[in-house]
């Protein structure tokens, strides 16, 4: 994840083909330069459990799932739960797919920006949505139309998580300055050189769209989308976890 902001609305599928570029070091990325990485996903991890503590069985959506980190993490608290693992790179899915071969998960390709993504996944509803680091990439109108078609395949009673970036100067020159570190030491580690890192940045702001609102707007737009018990559950300079309810 490396941020850059845009004035323009860009298709997400210009997004997707950065982290198809990214794929084959996102891990090793994420977890040396993005700040509070692991402690996000034990969050997130740990908030699901407790929403479905109780339930025998319990289905999982991942949306834009990446590699796979979200859901590995979920499962180790969960390991009777089913999951549906939803992205838009062939790439990340591919290792997913081997990162999870042994999570009850099904791989669905689809791209979040498009219309219609919800019709490629499962036919039934799941107990839980989680997403970590994608929801940023959708243009303000996107976003909203996501959470109205999001909650139509969210049980009754079910939940919402989403980690995401968050708008403010000050919070994103802290963050990024904490990131801009972690890079150079990953660099000085040699896990990457920085003509390496230089490229991948220079990749990013040419391909990976950010559209950043504060946490508060974020929250209306949930309320708004039908979601209740809206919450930011955590928030990191300008990384929140968001999380809402599907009314009973």
């Amino acid at each position: 994840m490396s941020f850059s902001s845009c004035t323009a609305v860009k298709n997400m599928k210009d997004t997707v083909e950065f982290f198809d570029f990214q794929a084959p070091v996102y891990d090793l990325y994420q977890q040396s330069c993005i700040p509070k990485y692991p402690e996000m996903l034990s969050i997130v991890a740990g908030f699901t459990a407790h929403v479905c503590e109780g339930r025998d069985t319990v289905s999982i959506l991942d949306l834009g799932c990446g590699t796979g980190n979200t859901t590995l993490t979920i499962a180790r608290l969960l390991p009777r739960a089913r999951f549906c693992c939803l992205d838009g790179s062939m790439k990340m899915l591919a290792l997913a797919g081997s990162k999870l071969a042994d999570v009850k998960a099904d791989f669905v390709h689809a791209n979040l920006g498009d219309s219609g993504w919800q019709s490629r996944r499962l036919d039934t509803p799941v107990d839980v949505a989680v997403s970590t680091f994608v929801l940023e990439h959708l243009p303000f109108d996107q976003y909203k139309r996501f959470l109205r078609n999001v909650r139509r395949i969210i049980k009754r009673g079910g939940w919402m998580i989403a980690a995401e970036g968050y708008g403010g100067d000050i919070l994103h020159q802290l963050y990024f300055a904490e990131m801009a570190k972690l890079e150079d030491e990953f660099v000085a580690k040699g896990f990457m050189t920085a003509e390496s890192i230089n490229e991948m940045k220079q990749l990013s702001a040419e391909k990976e769209f950010h559209y950043f609102a504060y946490s508060h707007e974020k929250r209306q737009w949930w309320q708004d989308a039908g979601f209740e018990e809206v919450l930011t559950i955590r928030q990191y300079y300008c990384v929140g976890i968001i999380a809402g309810r599907q009314p009973l």
